[in-house]
């Protein structure tokens, strides 16, 4: 239930710690446990069921709202795929479409915004409720408004929803749990904001040129 960021310079292993956790990749070395129980115990198709991963630059098909919707849980139906919605804070989106469901997204998804292609992206995600959701950079690419639209979902993200964030945005950093500073593979300091600020001079050189 907790929300957790990776952050760091560029580099620093952040994006390669989020294609491991759903075995993208495999270790060279060690292991990567959840819950004490190492993942290799597990299959990938098991994992990736439970994680939801959604990248900087979502890929959305040309297809239907309901198709790009239905990717990651097969035979959802209207209600859940409106709940999803809801949830990733587009409520009533397919409502305000011209053809609903049916209504086709263009190619990666050019009939929407960027705002709303990353919710929907999210959205997709979440219809498979996943115990850990992953967002690689949500608001990188966004503007002020959008960005803002991520930081409300991450606000008002549902009771143990455990989330991942990868970011440099200060805004999503005041809302995590706990961050954790990468840099050149490892964990160089951990804390909330305030105390990474107070006590990490790699942390406010970082902060201060994304301003």
């Amino acid at each position: 239930g907790s929300l957790s960021v990776l952050t760091g310079p560029s580099g620093g292993g952040k994006s390669t710690v989020a294609k491991l956790l759903p075995r993208f990749y495999e270790p060279a070395s060690g292991e990567i446990r959840i819950g004490g129980v190492p993942l290799t115990t597990r299959s990938p198709e098991e994992i990736r069921r439970n994680i939801g991963y959604v990248h900087q630059k979502p890929l959305l098909f040309s297809g239907t709202l309901a198709a790009n919707l239905r990717f990651s849980r097969p035979g959802a139906t209207e209600e859940e795929m409106a709940e999803a919605l809801t949830r990733a804070g587009l409520t009533g989106f397919q409502q305000a479409l011209p053809d609903g469901w049916s209504q086709l997204l263009g190619e990666r998804g050019s009939a929407l915004s960027a705002g709303q292609q990353m919710r929907l992206a999210i959205a997709r995600e979440l219809l498979k409720n996943p115990a850990l959701l992953i967002l690689d950079e949500p608001t990188a690419a966004l503007d002020g408004l959008s960005a803002a639209e991520i930081s409300e979902f991450c606000r008002n993200r549902p009771i143990g929803q455990t989330i991942l964030l990868i970011t440099h945005d200060r805004e999503l950093m005041n809302l995590a749990d706990r961050i954790f500073l990468l840099d050149r593979g490892r964990i160089a300091a951990s804390g909330t904001e305030r105390e990474l600020a107070a006590a990490s001079e790699l942390f406010r050189r970082l902060i201060h040129r994304k301003r």
